[in-house]
């Protein structure tokens, strides 16, 4: 099988796709999860906003048993993450904390312009240990947490580091670029310190980690082409596409590296979320081992599907979820949007208008005929 390429531009000139069909479908709030679940799910904003205003955040076992864990063993609570994001996740942590009485709380935190003394004042428990940009090295946030190793940015903030007996409590819903510290701290890399009686915590199911909730379990793409055996490659794609969690599929590879370094013939479907100036080079390259591309481009007006394999003009967003499976040559699944390749939707809606025209015709010809008749003989 020759692999299929799906690539995803943020920004997509039109010029850049002349020698393609083309298909303006309807805008997305989230193009990655409409390919890759088929249908709309709710985002875990949207779940953590529930629960934080009916109450079941500050009653979850886990983070309570999370933050009893560092209060009994007379040590700390660490709360990592990007301050841009999340803000009424980190504020309920914070609250139940207080609740429940913990004086020795730190913030690690990801941000550019982060106003401490604001911070500070705000939580009054929670005090400002770490502060990195998102482009600071993990080596060098591994450093500072753990072994106490400011940067530069968090040189004058108060000492304090990960230790044994802590609580650790990632409170971003997408942990994706935290993956290295995650496995640093839970042990996974080999030439690191070992911590003792860690209690590492995210609010959603990720990889081994305690999760205080689990995303509803969808049937996307991803499990359905795993299911067939295929082999299949995601780059720099939304965790949306999986339905918000994270599965590690059999024949699924998930990468950072740059598309156009990847032999991508040793996968059946590949999905990447690329610069548009690399369109012509991953072209190229997909014309090289005889691939088939799909190029997507969504924005605020609509969402816009190419490919030279188009032979229907009439769908949706998640039509291009049905359109992957049938360019893939595996079966439909029924209740989902239809596809937008392969046997042409548009032809019974021909036939329809056709025979209606033929059916008016031969209606007129008889009256007119039954007109004469009734004329001539009068």
């Amino acid at each position: 099988m020759k692999p299929i390429v799906l690539c995803i531009i943020d920004k997509l000139n039109l010029e850049q796709i002349n020698n393609y069909s083309k298909v303006f479908l309807n805008p997305s709030d989230n193009i990655y999860s409409d390919i890759g679940l088929g249908k709309k799910v709710k985002t875990p904003t949207e779940t953590i906003t529930e629960k934080i205003s009916n109450a079941d955040f500050y009653c979850n076992l886990n983070l309570i048993n999370a933050i009893n864990h560092a209060k009994e063993n007379k040590s700390k609570v660490h709360i990592i993450g990007d301050y841009t994001k999340d803000k009424e996740v980190l504020d309920a942590i914070i609250k139940v904390s207080k609740d429940l009485s913990l004086k020795n709380v730190y913030l690690h935190l990801y941000g550019k312009k982060i106003n401490i003394k604001n911070i500070t004042a705000e939580y009054n428990i929670a005090k400002v240990a770490n502060v990195f940009t998102m482009t600071t090295d993990n080596e060098k946030v591994y450093e500072a947490v753990v072994k106490n190793k400011k940067t530069s940015k968090s040189k004058d903030l108060n000492s304090a580091h990960i230790s044994n007996n802590d609580t650790v409590i990632f409170y971003n819903l997408d942990l994706s670029n935290y993956n290295e510290l995650i496995d640093a701290l839970t042990n996974k890399t080999s030439n690191k310190r070992e911590l003792k009686n860690l209690d590492v915590l995210s609010v959603f199911k990720y990889n081994k980690l305690n999760y205080m909730y689990e995303m509803d379990k969808v049937y996307g793409l991803s499990k359905y082409i795993s299911d067939n055996n295929l082999k299949q490659l995601r780059v720099n794609v939304d965790y949306a596409f999986d339905g918000y969690s994270f599965n590690n599929y059999k024949g699924l590879k998930i990468s950072n590296e740059n598309i156009l370094d990847v032999d991508l013939s040793k996968y059946d479907f590949i999905v990447a979320n690329i610069n548009s100036k690399e369109l012509k080079k991953l072209e190229n390259k997909v014309n090289e081992i005889g691939g088939r591309l799909l190029i997507v481009s969504s924005n605020s007006d609509n969402t816009i599907l190419a490919s030279k394999d188009l032979t229907s003009y009439k769908g949706n967003t998640y039509s291009i979820f049905s359109t992957v499976i049938d360019l893939l040559g595996l079966k439909p699944i029924k209740g989902y949007a239809k596809s937008l390749v392969g046997k042409n939707d548009n032809l019974p809606e021909f036939i329809f208008r056709a025979v209606s025209i033929v059916f008016v015709i031969v209606c007129v010809v008889l009256y007119m005929a039954r007109f004469l008749h009734f004329y001539l003989t009068k």
